[in-house]
């Protein structure tokens, strides 16, 4: 077999054929189990990557281990041969080969792979490009293998696969919503990647695990007060604040009254007391007033301040109260400004030269200061270019100026 390959028969050889693969196969030997088997190898086709040949790879030698017999020592070859048989070949379960069957199978083909794994055929072909385990034949576009699938490796991407999940199963570990699950990708909590299986983002368990695990490891061992306890789903609620910002406090130990609720699963069974998150989120200055400062502050009623947002005088944005951290309607500081510059309450007016705003705008108007035209239940305003001057010529000046 070794010097004239599978398919010479034995009854056509010659007594010196016989005598040199006598030599070349008592050379093969003589080193042992190694011999033997890098002997075999060296007789496995190619084409054994994607089929059972066996029979055809060993020719006469295989069949002269099935049908002859002499004593132990034979049977010990024979075992050998068949072990590394079921080691290189695909066979299936149960398969039988020299009078025993294959108790597992210990390499695949494409098609054993993919039918062992449960999923699509052109699924598992992405995967073995991805990971170099195979080449595309340019000839016919098929996806060969490099060599054969060993069952180590169908049972690690068996594993890879159950720990590799999709956004709804991330989803459900965590007990958070598909929004939630991005943020605390986006921020760097957990990773994602596209698995070359279906071409979708997964999410690997062990990762959300840790993660939970982390976050489980903050909490406080010692009994808290429970009335101000919330869950952390809750608290984002309470102060108007995104999961991933509360949960990098939890990470960085700015939070330490933290409790668990033993029933619920994910970062929701997490429970944090309120006024200390309150206290650890940054602070920051809110860029507009409320609409009852904004009245006060201006001197007019309230029915003043919508009509000029209606108008467009002034800008209403939907802005965070910095101490409740709840949103609110605001007038935005800038148009409030804006508006001072270019005109002057009658309340102001009222306050600064110190009259009875009736009286007083009754005066103005008899003295030919005229507000801006407003419809009825406004407060007055005026148009403070040019009004200080017509105001000294009526003769009228604030109480520090009057002699």
């Amino acid at each position: 077999m070794i010097q004239n390959g599978p398919k010479r028969r034995i009854s056509e050889a010659t007594e010196d054929d016989l005598r040199v693969g006598g030599q070349t196969g008592f050379e093969a030997l003589q080193s042992g189990e190694n011999g033997l088997y890098a002997a075999l190898e060296a007789m496995v086709s190619p084409i054994a990557l994607r089929t059972v040949r066996h029979q055809s790879d060993f020719g006469a030698f295989f069949e002269w281990l099935r049908s002859s017999s002499m004593g132990d020592d034979f049977e010990m070859l024979r075992d050998k041969v068949r072990d590394f048989i079921f080691r290189t070949y695909p066979f299936r379960e149960g398969d039988t080969v020299l009078g025993k069957t294959c108790p597992s199978p210990a390499v695949f083909t494409i098609s054993g792979a993919w039918q062992s794994l449960g999923i699509q055929r052109h699924r598992m072909n992405r995967i073995l490009l991805a990971e170099g385990l195979a080449h595309t034949d340019m000839a016919d576009n098929s996806v060969r293998l490099h060599e054969g699938l060993k069952s180590e490796a169908i049972d690690d991407l068996r594993c890879r696969i159950a720990s590799r999940l999709n956004a709804i199963e991330a989803q459900a570990v965590l007990g958070v919503g598909l929004e939630v699950l991005n943020q605390l990708r986006d921020h760097g909590f957990i990773a994602s990647t596209v698995d070359a299986l279906d071409q979708i983002p997964k999410f690997d368990r062990e990762e959300l695990e840790q993660l939970l695990a982390n976050l489980n490891a903050r909490v406080t061992e010692t009994p808290i007060d429970g009335e101000n306890l919330v869950s952390l789903i809750d608290a984002t609620q309470r102060v108007r604040c995104p999961l991933v910002q509360i949960v990098k406090l939890i990470l960085d130990g700015k939070l330490t009254h933290i409790n668990r609720d033993a029933e619920t699963r994910g970062l929701a069974a997490l429970r944090i007391n309120l006024p200390e998150l309150r206290a650890a989120l940054p602070q920051f200055e809110m860029p507009g007033i409320t609409k009852g400062d904004a009245s006060r502050r201006l001197r007019v009623n309230y029915p003043t301040i919508n009509f000029l947002i209606a108008d467009g005088v002034l800008i209403k944005r939907r802005l965070r109260n910095p101490r409740s951290r709840q949103f609110l309607d605001a007038i935005c500081s800038e148009s409030l400004i804006a508006f001072e510059a270019e005109f002057e309450t009658l309340g102001q007016l009222s306050k600064r030269y110190r009259r009875a705003s009736g009286p007083f705008s009754s005066h103005l108007e008899a003295k030919g200061i005229c507000p801006i035209e407003t419809p009825d239940g406004i407060s007055l305003y005026y148009e403070r270019k040019g009004l200080e001057g017509r105001l000294r010529r009526a003769g009228i000046t604030p109480p520090l100026e009057e002699v």
